[in-house]
Formats: C-alpha cells, structure tokens, sequence
C-alpha cells in the first residue's frame, strides 16, 4: 500500500474572527523540519575550536550572523574553568555583567573551606546580575543594593516590599525555593541551599541547569565544558 506524503502546512487559510485575521492550517497537516545546512557544520566546528581555544573568531563562511550570542555559555564555562574574567569581555556588551556575575559567584566557591560564608558571595553575585544592561526595566542601584544586603546577612526582613525584586528577596534571602516567582530565581535559591550543604562539589553532582556545569568548570574541570560546545554546534548548524 503506498504511503501518503504529510500533508504541507502550507498555504494556510486566513480567516476573520470579528477584528483578529486567524490563520487555519489544513487538517492533519505536519510542519516540516527545519532543515540543517550541511555547509555550515565545518565553519560551526572551526569557531567552536577558536572559541574555546581563546583565539579571536575567523570570519567562516556561512557561519550565522549572530553566532557571538551562541558563543555566550562557551565563554562563561572557561572563564570558570580557567579562573579568568577576561573571557567576559568576548560575550555580547549587553550580558557581559551577567557573565561577570557568574564568575563572580563561582570563583568564590573555587577553594571554600567547610561552612564557607556562601550568603554574601550570592548576595554580590545576584547584584551584579541586578544591574545588568539587559534588565527591563532596570532596577535602580539602591534597589540591588538592598537585594544584596538582604541575601548576604539570610534576613528576610530586610526585603523591601512591593518592589520587583521582592519575590527574589524572600527567597533567596531564606533559601526556599518554594518561594521563588520564576524559574531563574529557583536554580539560584537550590544553587545556594547546595552550597550550603556541600559546597561546589554537591552542586556539580546534583545542580540544576548551568550550575551543574559551571561548578565542575570552577573546579578546575575543562571537560566540563564540553556540552556547551555540544550545545553551541547544534545551534550553529540549524
């Protein structure tokens, strides 16, 4: 019996529903695939070599446009493994802070001893993040600087009320993920209970997310950054 070709999801059928034009694909129809250019897998795999080796990035053919915003995780990931914040200053301007955060927080982390004061680095760390470019709106300086204060000394009363940091506030300022308002705002409440618990060690077994790479990065473990190279080449070939 031969096989029907999927039906094409387009063209589709625009109808109007009162003032909204509402498209209409045809029943039972299967969006295609996007297609990998087999081209760009060379190029992807040169710039992920010259990125991860620190060398300024060739101009590949058919490499995508915007392939420094792929870059981002390669760069944090060996700015951790190699203890160096210089590799911030490749990521795009706008999340340098974020990048600078987190080198920030895991460089701490590096040779903590035993009931390591992890508040306060958390506390620094989240205000870095606090006044980074790409915050919409941005908080003021004063609203992450009573952000930080709140975290580093575990007081819950010092949370401002009705700001938009609040929900933050509360919770990372008890370490109660349950409290968080947003996903971010969890992986950062568990990173901390970890630490808390086990320190970096604890957080690259059982972390959430980036974390768990980035603490066997800060641990010295340049292996560790293998799945953003991964990450960075299935992107990059799409």
């Amino acid at each position: 019996m031969p096989v029907r070709a999927p039906t094409p999801c387009w063209p589709r059928l625009a109808v109007r529903v009162g003032a909204a034009l509402v498209l209409l694909s045809p029943l039972g129809c299967r969006e295609r695939a996007p297609e990998r250019s087999a081209d760009r897998a060379p190029a992807c795999r040169t710039i992920a070599d010259d990125a991860m080796a620190g060398r300024p990035l060739s101009a590949e053919p058919g490499a995508p446009p915007d392939v420094r915003r792929m870059l981002r995780h390669i760069y944090e990931c060996q700015a951790l493994a190699t203890d160096s914040e210089t590799w911030c200053d490749r990521v795009e301007h706008k999340v340098r802070m974020n990048c600078l955060a987190r080198h920030h927080f895991f460089h701490g982390g590096r040779k903590a001893p035993p009931g390591f004061a992890w508040a306060p680095v958390m506390g620094q760390g989240v205000r870095l993040d606090c006044l980074s470019d790409d915050q919409d709106p941005r908080p003021a300086p004063a609203v992450c600087d009573a952000l930080a204060a709140a975290i580093s000394e575990q007081d819950p009363k010092k949370c401002a009320p009705g700001l938009p940091t609040t929900g933050w506030c509360q919770a990372l300022s008890s370490s109660d993920p349950a409290l968080c308002p947003d996903k971010d705002c969890t992986q950062l409440a568990i990173r901390l209970r970890l630490l808390k618990e086990g320190g970096l060690e604890l957080v690259a077994r059982e972390g959430i997310g980036q974390d768990r790479i980035s603490a066997a990065a800060a641990l010295g473990r340049p292996e560790a950054c293998e799945p953003e190279v991964e990450t960075f080449l299935e992107e990059c070939r799409r």
